[in-house]
This record gives C-alpha cells, structure tokens and sequence, in this order.
C-alpha cells in the first residue's frame, strides 16, 4: 500500500505588496443631506517607504511599552495621552491606536491586562533593557532579595531595579 499527499497549487509566489491608506473627500460622494462623505484610497508604496512605516510602527509600539512600564495600571488613554496620540477634531486621546497596540503586546506577553490596568511582564522588562543596551536578550536569573544590586551578575536583568548590568 502506498501513501501520497498531494499539495494544492495555488499559483505563483509573490513579494508582498504595501500600501498607504489616504482619507479623501470626493465632491460625487454625498449623504442624503448633501453632506460631503470621506473614503479611503489605498495607493502603493516603495520598498523604501514600507521600512518607513515598518520602523515607525516599531517605535510607537516601544513607546506604549514605555508608557506602561512608567506608569504599571495605566488605562488604554494614559499612553494614549502622554505620547500625544490624539483625534484631530476634539483633541481627545487616541486610546484605540494605544489599545490596538496593547493588543499587540499582550500576544508577545510582554504587557498583561489585570483588571482594567495594564503592566508590563518581567519579559516586557527585559525587552526595554535589551533595547535600552541594544543588544540580544538574556536569560533572566533569579529574582535578588536583597536591595544590593552589586550582588547581581553582569548581563543579567535584576527583577528590583530593573536595570540591566
């Protein structure tokens, strides 16, 4: 008896594509009261603008981490609000671009949601550390009880300080 499997063709690989998303007013589009109705036009974008975009990303998700860390029980507004997120119009905090990327970071576990506050994890702390240094991570050892930090071996996170030797 012979066993096959037979894998699906699904066409051709291709380089993923990026795009950048622009709300417009067209002078067509109008609601029942003559009122002009914003759409969205998604025009593609470089390689070059994609690393933009991708490092920005990357930075607004490690300041929310900071602003968590700052302030451990922070709301989805807190970060919202000390990093100047805020919606054009009313000047209120953009707490759901800080909410989607808490969202992001509760997945890699390094912030958790307990109730209704959000902290940092001890890996959420050592990814600040590692970035801070700009070097890979390390294994975290054992928390120190005492409050002597001499005590805590170089390259290793100490769980009372949060600093990284």
């Amino acid at each position: 008896m012979q066993s096959s499997m037979v894998v699906a063709f699904r066409g051709r690989e291709f380089s993923p594509l990026s795009f950048e998303f622009e709300t417009v007013i067209h002078p067509i589009l109008k609601d029942a009261r003559g009122r002009n109705i914003p759409t969205v036009i998604a025009r593609p974008v470089g390689e070059g603008v994609a690393a933009v975009m991708e490092t920005r990303a990357d930075r607004d998700t490690e300041a929310v981490l900071r602003a968590v860390s700052g302030t451990p029980g922070a709301s989805p507004t807190d970060p919202a609000r000390a990093l100047g997120w805020s919606y054009v119009p009313k000047g209120e905090p953009n707490r759901m671009r800080a909410k989607r990327m808490l969202g992001r970071l509760q997945k890699e576990k390094l912030v958790i949601e307990r109730l209704g506050g959000w902290r940092t994890t001890p890996t959420g702390d050592i990814e600040l550390n590692r970035i801070d240094l700009g070097r890979p991570a390390t294994v975290a050892a054992p928390a120190i009880l005492a409050n002597d930090c001499a005590a805590v071996p170089i390259n290793v996170c100490c769980a009372q300080c949060r600093l990284y030797r």
